[in-house]
């Protein structure tokens, strides 16, 4: 009787094996018969890239591009920052082939007891999978071959080679992509000279790149960071000095610059739009271009306040725009009985002076009342709001003297620049 039994499971366990593989080999076929071919997209990595264009002297002048990338050799990046990302985002990154079975299971384990997608299960290889390889979309199959394509890449690739393409690659927050392009954006430096305290930085944004980005709440990105160190400190990749050091180091952000403010804005979109054209815009957006320009720093800086001298000296001989003197409240009524006009001309410059400043209720104008001898008008005002919002970088701005650095306060509504009493020059 037990033989018997025991002949019956030997044989319903051979025919299950067999069912299962022969499953298994099916799926396999499946899933792998238009599996792209991720020698293609590895050996000729060329990611999106800035264009820089320079001046005749080498002086950068402007950047474009579609992703804030800069490419940097594996062995320009730290060990203490691979170290950093491989403790957070694939701890035993050096041991698996692709996959960590491990891994899926804790985090199987987590996500079926706080009943949510906590944590995820993927390696290091399996992102550079997802991200180079194959299209962002979310599903069942497109998961499956990414399993098999990160195995494959495990089997051709170097762990060095594969942690290349990561953190190059990677978006860190903030329009940067990779180390190198986030360690200038957050720091100033490159990322072979970047502590270990902003390595930590840098390390927590993958999981939550916008959420832990420091620009935006550094507070969150400082106690992200903390974490990131726990972890390093946990696993043995910093002592326990160099845990405290880190810890105690101040996170200093550099400001945020954009060198497209820059000398010849009708020039470099000149340049711009010609390198479009003549490469076609797949390959601009693709970017990697240096582009050398023919403009003269020293020569274009003397053309433009050639120009703005210009216009001062234009605005001198037809009326300037701004406040010819003020006088006091209780002076308007004798100013302007003193100042009557028999009658007003089209096109001809009169001496105004302001009685009233104020903004229309329930609208975005704000108007002042101005008259010429005992003839009455007014000044008008929109505050552009939808401008405003858009462009911060252009104030509406007003000065009583013109200077290029400073005696500029931004406007937002007239009464900033015009206030009861003072003497203008209009043209009617």
């Amino acid at each position: 009787m037990f033989r018997k039994l025991f002949k019956f499971f030997f044989y319903l366990s051979v025919i299950t094996i067999i069912i299962g593989a022969a499953a298994a080999y099916i799926g396999y076929r499946y899933y792998t018969r238009d599996l792209p071919d991720f020698r293609d997209n590895i050996s000729s990595y060329k990611p999106k890239l800035i264009n820089q264009f320079y001046t005749s002297e080498g002086y950068l002048l402007a950047e474009f591009y579609s992703e804030n990338r800069r490419l940097v050799p594996f062995t320009d990046i730290p060990k203490h920052v691979v170290d950093a990302f491989v403790a957070v985002e694939d701890r035993r990154y050096y041991e698996h082939e692709g996959l960590d079975y491990q891994g899926i299971f804790a985090a199987l384990v987590e996500n079926i007891r706080e009943r949510k997608i906590k944590r995820g299960g993927s390696t290091i290889t399996q992102q550079v999978t997802k991200n180079i390889v194959l299209s962002p979309e979310k599903s069942f199959s497109r998961k499956i071959k990414e399993a098999i394509l990160a195995y494959r890449i495990e089997k051709n690739l170097s762990k060095q080679e594969i942690l290349y393409l990561y953190l190059n690659h990677i978006y860190l927050g903030d329009g940067a992509y990779g180390v190198e392009a986030a360690s200038k954006n957050y720091f100033g430096i490159p990322a072979r000279d970047i502590s270990i305290a902003q390595a930590a930085v840098l390390a927590g944004l993958p999981k939550r790149p916008e959420r832990y980005n420091p620009r935006k709440n550094l507070q969150r990105a400082l106690e992200r960071q903390k974490t990131v160190l726990r972890i390093l400190k946990t696993t043995g990749y910093i002592t326990d000095d160099q845990f405290e050091q880190a810890s105690n180091e101040e996170i200093v952000l550099v400001p945020k610059k954009n060198i497209n403010n820059n000398l010849s804005p009708f020039f470099v979109e000149y340049v711009r739009r010609y390198l479009e054209y003549t490469y076609g815009t797949a390959s601009y957006l693709e970017g990697g271009y240096k582009v050398f320009t023919s403009m003269d720093t020293d020569l274009s800086l003397k053309a433009q306040w050639a120009v703005r001298r210009g216009v001062l000296n234009l605005e001198k001989r037809r009326g300037r725009k701004e406040i010819v003197r003020t006088i006091y409240k209780n002076s308007i009524d004798s100013y302007i009985n003193a100042h009557q006009e028999a009658s007003i001309e089209k096109n001809k410059i009169y001496e105004a002076v302001v009685v009233n400043v104020n903004k229309l209720k329930d609208s975005s104008f704000s108007i002042a009342s101005v008259n010429i001898g005992k003839n009455t008008g007014i000044i008008k005002y929109v505050v552009p709001k939808q401008i405003d919002k858009k462009i911060k970088e252009l104030p509406f701005k007003y000065s009583n003297q013109y200077s290029p650095i400073s005696g500029y306060d931004q406007i937002d509504i007239l009464s900033k620049a015009l206030k009861t009493g003072d003497v203008i020059n209009i043209k009617v």
